[in-house]
């Protein structure tokens, strides 16, 4: 997935679904300072993402001050190939002197194993070279999430069992 520079600011497209609708915002802040992902209220609306009475809110902290927003789980969001279903983010007004659609976080970019490359201007999942073996690369188990990797995980764990196999006929 491509990333788009613009004042200085590294931007990417992200696609949203949410109960059979689909939404593509092209203009979102990618921000590994920020902890979660969070999309403006106004740019939800097309989604009908409304704030229900059982949605947790909550205020949010960042550099730019703080702001309530509400959490809400979409069905699957995407950065190009790389994306997770079932995934919360929070909504708020976003009123940060920026136009900007939304900002995707280090929640997301950990459950996709994201590699951010800014020589090529791109987002990409981590390859298999990339661990030289080890599985460092998954990301923290959150409650409810799902990661739509798991094959690829898998992967890894095989890789490390025979390593570990491999170097036990070594030495015996």
């Amino acid at each position: 997935m491509t990333i788009h520079i613009q004042d200085g600011l590294p931007y990417v497209m992200i696609t949203l679904q949410y109960r059979g609708q689909e939404l593509h915002l092209p203009h979102v802040l990618l921000d590994t300072g920020s902890a979660g992902t969070v999309f403006a209220a106004d740019t939800m609306l097309p989604l009908g993402l409304p704030y229900e009475v059982n949605d947790p809110v909550h205020r949010m902290h960042g550099i730019g001050g703080a702001e309530f927003v509400f959490s809400k789980r979409v069905d699957r969001l995407a950065l190009g190939p790389l994306y997770v279903r079932d995934f919360a983010i929070e909504v708020g007004a976003m009123d940060y002197g920026l136009a900007i659609d939304g900002i995707v976080g280090m929640d997301f970019l950990l459950a996709v194993s994201a590699v951010i490359d800014l020589a090529q201007l791109e987002v990409r999942q981590a390859s298999c070279r990339a661990t030289h073996g080890r599985t460092l690369m998954r990301p923290p188990v959150v409650k409810g999430q799902k990661y739509p990797n798991e094959r690829f995980f898998a992967f890894f764990r095989l890789v490390d069992a025979s390593i570990v196999g491999h170097r036990q006929r070594v030495l015996t």
